[in-house]
């Protein structure tokens, strides 16, 4: 015969298990009526591996974290938020590598596909620019997303050589050489577009400077201590400087181009210094204008706790991007947190420790160091909503698409 005790017990056990039965169907019927969503990491957005972390819609929590590895399609399941934070983490491992985070705030549960510029190694160019002798003063190289000057010249030779890590199209090497005497604004150029490369080898190329510049004066609404022109070629967007001045302070640039070098657009990128602050804007051209006026944009903010606070915003920009950094032995942090413009606060989003501890493994992830505010203005985008609709599956596909930026302003931390 069973005491009452007994009875007493076994009723109680009966029920935790009953309790804990309930409770998993609950989890499960939670998880599956949760929604789901896929991240498609198209061409170059990772790059060696990396990881997805979804957060709150104001990346203060963490709800889910995967690893991935690049060209695959990853599904995140028993998403209850309507509007979740995204962290994309890509991990360039070796000589050269880098940690490029990107994080989305307040973005709609929805099937993604994310696109960029390949960054893997892809062998070495030893190339040489070959002109007649001159009173040249500066020498410039450009490839696909790299560039170089040199100050210091051989008769009639320059040499640079270079690690590759973006070609204008598989197996193909596209590049730009000139030589300027700035003192008399004249000067040579030309190019390769295009030519046989051999991938993981060492390739040398000769570009003859045959083909004098053409001047072009342009003006600026106000001076600026740095400039330069970029062309840009393809899709995914490759960036060719094809003109740079440093260590300047001018709103009239004296700018010698190769126009028949081909290109799809221009960039133009300044620097200029300004209420306690150093500025960068760029803004896109289909052709080079002779005026440009710089936006009276203006950002201000305070920084504290590892976050950018009391930000205001005024004039161009269809979202804003906070931006930290840290070069790390021989690896690079960069980290950039998107936001609507109206936004008064960017902080980095919560890692869960596996996240932090795997990345630890190869590089110290934490402090990073801030570096400012950017206001982005892209072409047929009105608001931040918008910008988050270029990336939907079902949209055209033109996100990390450079040259649909078509103006960006940065204010940088207080020197």
């Amino acid at each position: 015969m069973i005491d009452s005790s007994c009875k007493i017990i076994c009723a109680a056990f009966l029920m935790m298990i009953l309790s804990l039965t309930l409770s998993c169907e609950n989890s499960t019927s939670q998880e599956e009526s949760g929604q789901s969503f896929t991240i498609e990491f198209g061409q170059g957005f990772l790059a060696d591996r990396g990881w997805v972390v979804v957060h709150t819609a104001n990346g203060s929590g963490v709800l889910q974290a995967k690893q991935v590895t690049a060209g695959e399609t990853t599904t995140l399941s028993g998403i209850t938020d309507e509007r979740i934070g995204l962290s994309v983490i890509s991990i360039k491992d070796g000589g050269g590598g880098y940690i490029d985070v990107n994080s989305y705030l307040d973005i709609p549960v929805a099937d993604l596909s994310l696109l960029g510029n390949p960054l893997n190694y892809q062998g070495s160019a030893n190339v040489t620019l070959n002109y007649p002798s001159g009173d040249y003063n500066l020498a410039l190289f450009s490839h696909a997303n790299f560039s170089n000057l040199s100050y210091s010249f051989l008769d009639s030779t320059s040499r640079f050589l270079s690690s590759i890590y973006s070609l204008d199209r598989e197996d193909l090497f596209t590049a730009y050489g000139a030589v300027y005497d700035l003192d008399n604004n004249v000067g040579l150029g030309g190019w390769l577009v295009e030519v046989p490369f051999l991938r993981l080898g060492s390739n040398s190329y000769q570009i003859p400077l045959d083909k004098p510049l053409t001047a072009k004066t342009i003006n600026l609404s106000q001076p600026v201590n740095f400039f330069d022109i970029t062309a840009i070629r393809g899709n995914p967007a490759r960036r060719y400087v094809m003109f740079k001045q440093e260590n300047i302070n001018t709103n009239s640039i004296q700018t010698l181009l190769a126009p028949e070098f081909p290109v799809d657009e221009y960039v133009i990128n300044g620097q200029f210094d300004g209420n306690s602050a150093i500025y960068n804007f760029r803004s896109l051209h289909a052709e080079l204008p002779d005026e440009i006026t710089i936006p009276s944009t203006e950002i201000t903010f305070t920084y504290a706790q590892d976050g950018y606070s009391n930000i205001t915003h005024t004039g161009n920009g269809d979202l804003l991007v906070g931006r930290w950094y840290k070069p790390v032995g021989s690896a690079t942090v960069y980290w950039s947190v998107h936001a609507s413009k109206e936004t008064e606060r960017i902080a980095r989003p919560a890692m869960p420790d596996v996240v932090t501890e795997f990345i630890g493994q190869a590089v110290n992830f934490f402090p990073l160091e801030p570096t400012g505010v950017s206001a982005v203005e892209y072409e047929n985008v009105e608001s931040y909503q918008d910008y988050l609709d270029m990336f939907l599956k079902d949209e055209n596909q033109v996100f990390m698409n450079y040259y649909l930026q078509r103006y960006y302003y940065h204010r940088k931390m207080y020197e």
